[in-house]
């Protein structure tokens, strides 16, 4: 999944889109035009992008180390103070 959005957004980027269709990759294209002035119009697409796929790689890696262990939610206790 994380790999896909990467994929999408460098397409994007390029250019090889369909120019009808948002796309983070294409709204850090198109920020490259007034970047000096308004630096945020790249940079928050790009930060999105940063954060969506940390955050599903993650997500990922904690399900797949669970499911390795056989760990279930059910399982888990609190901790003592």
């Amino acid at each position: 999944m994380a790999l896909s959005i990467l994929l999408e957004s460098a397409l994007a980027f390029l250019g090889f889109s369909d120019p009808d269709v948002a796309s983070w990759g294409k709204l850090i294209s198109d920020g490259r035009k007034v970047l000096r002035t308004d630096w945020t119009v790249a940079f928050l697409p790009g930060l999105m992008i940063l954060i969506t796929v940390l955050s599903v790689s993650l997500l990922g890696q904690g399900s797949t180390i669970r499911s390795i262990h056989g760990c279930r939610a059910s399982d888990i206790r609190p901790v003592d103070p």
